[in-house]
């Protein structure tokens, strides 16, 4: 798969903290990346765009493609034979695919399919900009400063943890609807 963008651009960035962390700002780039890249690994696939994906599979009797969206299946070989993709059926929202018996070798199932949404939800992207903002705040890990009779209390993760790129647990929480696997 390509590179993916960031799921924030600087602008959104400027616009949400008016005008407190500027588009120039040094490592502004990286932050949003850095955020997008912790959000896509937390959820266990890309999200958005939509893109076209080839995943290996086989040795089990169900198949599921790490996606909560896919949109088609492109191109299917079960053990060196190639298959109509269109007659083959797919949970869009799950990743499974339904199909004759699927290889039990290893690899033996390639699957090329799209998958992803047309657009990046709103509320990933407030989270983007929420967790690069606060990575941002504590470029050196610094949590707490003190001079005399004034303190300044940089960003933090936990207690004596100073921020970074991390996803807090009630971040986590709200990223439920485009994280793989069971949910209640």
């Amino acid at each position: 798969m390509a590179e993916l963008d960031s799921f924030a651009k600087p602008e959104d960035m400027e616009s949400r903290t008016e005008g407190l962390i500027p588009t120039t700002r040094p490592f502004l780039d990286e932050a949003l990346a850095a955020a997008s890249l912790a959000i896509r690994n937390h959820c266990g696939w890309h999200i958005a765009p939509v893109v076209e994906q080839v995943q290996y599979a086989g040795g089990r009797d169900t198949v599921f493609l790490p996606s909560r969206r896919i949109t088609e299946l492109v191109f299917v070989v079960n053990d060196g034979t190639v298959l109509d993709a269109g007659a083959l059926d797919f949970d869009e929202d799950t990743g499974q695919v339904f199909g004759p018996r699927w290889s039990a070798r290893r690899r033996g199932l390639v699957i090329t399919y799209r998958h992803g949404l047309d657009t990046i939800p709103a509320d990933v992207v407030d989270l983007t900009l929420q967790v690069a903002a606060r990575a941002l705040g504590s470029p050196l890990g610094v949590t707490r400063e003190q001079s005399l009779a004034s303190s300044i209390t940089w960003t933090a993760t936990a207690a004596g943890v100073a921020g970074g790129t991390v996803l807090l647990a009630h971040e986590k929480d709200s990223l439920a609807a485009y994280t793989l696997g069971w949910t209640s």
